[in-house]
């Protein structure tokens, strides 16, 4: 499981943690729009996140999930 904040956008090492799980063999669970820096307080997401991920795990991943 991972959590990330994601209010100004895709996080910078998402393209790691993307191939990580998709190499797992129950892959995981990423949540985002939640800040673990400030005690897993729901910070919202950018709106531009749904999109910026697919393309990410498009362009980014081989073989892609």
């Amino acid at each position: 499981m991972e959590v990330k904040a994601a209010r100004e956008g895709l996080p910078q090492n998402l393209g790691q943690t993307l191939p990580a799980f998709a190499n797992m063999p129950d892959g995981g669970t990423l949540i985002l729009g939640v800040d673990d820096k400030s005690g897993f307080t729901a910070v919202g997401a950018d709106a531009t996140v749904e999109t910026g991920i697919a393309s990410l795990a498009r362009n980014e991943a081989t073989p892609t999930p």
